[in-house]
């Protein structure tokens, strides 16, 4: 029995295969098919496959075809041909067809295989569509965006009146004359449009821009057809050149080329959720020329202020503050600063430490002074004198029979205890000069270098509230093209625009807070507030931030390794302070005072000498002699008493003094503790913020993918988008606070800013670690 069961189970289960066959269905190809390469394209084509990933299931089961891509690279001929082999293809279940040409070819090839026209200008006057938007064919479906152009014109008008307008177009066939038509009624106004065809009878750009020069000062750009990025690029300089502004049909990423306007940002997500969502109604059987194929662009103002500039064009504020903007570029004329050269103009410029070293300067002199009671006084008098009668003159004054008289005399001090003292303190009141003009161009340096971290916060703040304002952007004009499909709410709308006004204002705020940074940087290397500069970011990049931090890891490893780097830094805030210093001198000055005080009955010691020679009028009264003298003086102080009144409140105060030294010294310990503490929080939080931030960016891509396959709300999409937003500017702020911190620190131990790599780095670091082991 038990054998017979083992030979029937086998062929019950391989009857049941056979019964029963695989019920997946048979996989949806798709083929792609383009006049030639175009970057919108492959935009568009990448968004396709995106939302396609999104709705596809083992159900639809639709996949692009390996061997379905087919490009003609901008060749007439080979489009037909190509046309032709891809009509007669028995595995390709709908072509998706972009560009010029290639839906008229496949129509002529009488091709039976269902054709999506993804990308055309204007159907209606290629004649694809009638002129209620149905596709000319049955097989035929065609995406159309109807108020596309009369939105540019009217968004042109404003931005550039009074502007006489050029048109340039690729034809896909023999429409160029209607599409000029078109576009006069639609203008309202005159437009020039230009024709020129290549050797290779391929339509030409710059053909057409030559045609149009002079007639017209302002020019609109359909799809750019049969260029690639090198020339697209090219031909924007030349219309640079020609001073003509250039306001584009697909959107942003032609600004980014150089073209100075255009009224959409991404427009190829919109077309992609609809493409995408007919695709999959196409494969569940619905005819391609009854589908819904219009769609409205989101309008998105882009405005590229460098190109604008480069041709003397200006916007209006209030344009600039609603656009995507590309900002005006830094010259190559610019000054850049490195920190080193910031902090060299502020050291030999700014007005503070001019003054400072004026204020020195004035010490240095009142302390040579002090000395001038110890120089000897030296004098010379010299006297003549005439008369009619010397004898008889001389007989009344001995001093009117002089003829003639030199006197030289010599007064020095030898010793004098109050003259002493005086020099001793005028010498250390130089040494707090010299302390207080060293602590100036200290706190200079730390400012400057505040200063300079402040713009580099700023400036990356700022790029970072632009690049959430963009993804709002993104995530609102997404959700705007599945309202229109139907995908999604239309009350999701407002939440998102909410959302993005909030980043909008949090953006100009940065915006301002970065002036601000600007103009106090510029205050302290003594330039003027809207001076224009770059700042070299190499002394504060990720790399340097991770070496330090690596670093002082290993520095606080364990408990006994941070109690002795805090004792370190301790002592060597306490070594450097200025501030403890300059209540030394005080002292020293303070018993120097009391020392005077206390021995102000000591006597001074003066020598003096002199030298006379004498001629007269009557020798025989006084005859002509020469003589010199020399001699001491010793002067003792009537009133001196070591225990005056004097000594004891002078003694008095040298007891506060030295209270207030000793409490300076816990202050400067407290500070470095604290500054110590604070760097180490810094460097401990600093991964973790930067793992959250990472993480949360993964969150938010997922989030939109659920969102848009309708698996979570708008309020849990904007509850992931706010969460990264904040992490992203908490990581940043973060990492600059590091960087502050770091300086602050250093700036507490008195030993300012180490620059990363030099010798005095190493010196410091070398210290540390032999203390450390």
């Amino acid at each position: 029995m038990k054998k017979a069961l083992l030979f029937i189970i086998p062929i019950i289960l391989l009857l049941n295969i056979s019964l029963y066959p695989s019920t997946a269905p048979r996989t949806f190809q798709i083929g792609y098919f383009e006049g030639g390469p175009y970057f919108f394209h492959k935009l568009l084509l990448s968004d396709i496959k995106k939302y396609l990933d999104l709705r596809n299931s083992d159900s639809l089961n639709i996949q692009f075809y390996p061997d379905g891509y087919f490009s003609a690279a901008w060749d007439r001929v080979k489009c037909r041909k190509m046309a032709h082999d891809i009509s007669s293809r028995k595995d390709i279940d709908i072509i998706l067809a972009a560009g010029p040409w290639v839906v008229e070819d496949l129509l002529d090839a009488g091709c039976k295989i269902p054709i999506y026209a993804i990308y055309q200008f204007d159907p209606e006057v290629t004649g694809l569509v009638d002129s209620t938007g149905k596709p000319k064919t049955k097989n035929l479906a065609v995406l159309i965006r109807p108020n596309k152009v009369k939105s540019d014109l009217a968004v042109m008008e404003r931005l550039f009146p009074q502007r006489k307008l050029g048109f340039l177009y690729f034809p896909s066939g023999d429409e160029f004359v209607r599409m000029k038509e078109k576009f006069y009624n639609e203008a309202g106004a005159a437009i020039f449009a230009g024709e020129g065809y290549n050797d290779r009878g391929l339509y030409s750009f710059f053909l057409g821009l030559n045609q149009i020069k002079g007639v017209s000062n302002l020019i609109y750009l359909p799809p750019l057809w049969g260029m690639d990025l090198d020339q697209i690029r090219q031909f924007f300089y030349e219309t640079q050149n020609a001073k003509m502004p250039t306001f584009v049909y697909d959107g942003y990423f032609l600004l980014e080329k150089d073209a100075t306007a255009g009224n959409t940002l991404k427009p190829y997500q919109g077309m992609a959720r609809l493409i995408a969502d007919n695709i999959v109604k196409i494969r569940n059987g619905a005819a391609p020329d009854t589908l819904p194929n219009k769609l409205d662009d989101v309008e998105d103002l882009c405005l590229n202020l460098e190109a604008g500039h480069k041709i003397g064009v200006t916007f209006l504020r209030k344009d600039i503050l609603d656009a995507k903007v590309i900002p005006i570029q830094a010259g190559d004329t610019l000054n850049t600063y490195t920190l080193p050269q910031a902090l060299e103009q502020a050291l030999r410029e700014n007005a503070g430490r001019l003054a400072s070293e004026q204020i020195y300067s004035a010490a240095e002199a009142a302390a040579r002074n002090a000395y001038v009671n110890y120089y000897p006084e030296f004098g010379v008098s010299v006297s003549s004198a005439q008369t009619d009668e010397g004898a008889l003159a001389s007989k009344y004054n001995n001093d009117l029979n002089q003829k003639f008289r030199t006197a030289v005399a010599l007064d020095q001090t030898i010793f004098s205890y109050p003259v002493i003292k005086a020099i001793q303190i005028a010498r250390k009141r130089l040494g707090q000069e010299k302390l207080t003009r060293q602590q100036a161009e200290f706190d200079l340096r730390q400012a400057v270098i505040t200063a300079y971290l402040g713009v580099i916060e700023g400036e990356e703040k700022e790029a970072t509230l632009y690049d959430i304002v963009d993804r709002l952007r993104d995530m609102r004009d997404e959700v705007d093209a599945g309202v229109r499909i139907g995908d999604n709410d239309k009350d999701d709308l407002p939440l998102l625009e909410e959302r993005l006004v909030e980043a909008k204002i949090n953006l100009f705020d940065a915006h301002r807070d970065l002036i601000v940074a600007r103009a106090v940087f510029n205050c302290l290397v003594n330039r003027p507030g809207n001076y224009d500069f770059l700042l070299d970011r190499s002394e504060f990049n990720p790399d340097v931030m991770a070496g330090m931090v690596h670093k002082y890891d290993e520095y606080i490893a364990d408990a006994n390794k941070e109690k002795k780097l805090t004792q370190y830094l301790v002592d060597i805030g306490i070594e450097n302070d200025r501030g403890l210093q300059f209540s030394d001198l005080s002292a020293d000055i303070q018993r120097d005072l009391i020392a005077r005080s206390k021995w102000s009955f000591l006597p001074d010691l003066h020598l003096r000498a002199g030298y006379i020679n004498e001629r007269e009028f009557s020798p025989a009264v006084s005859d002509d002699h020469d003589y010199w003298t020399f001699g001491g003086i010793l002067n003792f102080p009537l009133f001196g008493n070591k225990k005056s009144p004097g000594t004891k409140s002078l003694q008095v105060e040298m007891e506060a003094m030295m209270y207030r030294k000793d409490s300076l010294r816990l202050k400067r310990m407290e500070t470095v503790v604290a500054g110590t503490q604070e760097f180490i929080a810094r460097m401990t939080t600093l991964p973790l913020n930067y793992f959250s931030r990472n993480m949360s960016l993964t969150t938010l891509e997922t989030a939109r993918d659920r969102y848009l396959s309708g698996k979570i709300s708008v309020f849990d999409l904007l509850a992931v988008e706010n969460r990264n937003s904040t992490l992203s500017l908490r990581t940043l702020d973060d990492r600059f606070s590091f960087f502050r911190a770091y300086v602050d620190l250093l700036g507490t131990l008195g030993v300012g800013y180490l620059k990363h790599g030099t010798s005095e780095e190493t010196a410091f670091y070398k210290a540390l670690e032999d203390y450390l082991r």
